[in-house]
């Protein structure tokens, strides 16, 4: 949240979608303070092997699939590429 929140013009971070880390989401909003340069610097050196969290999906868009067969097989929604139907 700090980091989110550090930057401009961010002003808010998406919640959790847990409620057991709701708690701790209105803690850190709560304790908000900017993040460090250096704390910055640790965050980016940690993401650098780090691959995206839709890489799946940017793979299939970039192949020009638009299908709508799921991407996650037991996936009902429409969210993820789910039946329509």
């Amino acid at each position: 949240m700090r980091f989110v929140l550090s930057k401009k013009p961010v002003v808010a971070g998406i919640p959790p979608s847990f409620l057991d880390l709701l708690d701790k989401a209105i803690e850190a909003g709560r304790s908000y303070r900017p993040i460090k340069e250096d704390e910055t610097k640790k965050l980016e050196e940690m993401a650098k092997d780090c691959t995206s969290l839709f890489r799946r999906e940017e793979e299939r868009v970039a192949r020009g699939d638009y299908s709508l067969t799921p991407i996650y097989a037991d996936c009902p929604h429409e969210c993820c590429g789910g039946s329509y139907a």
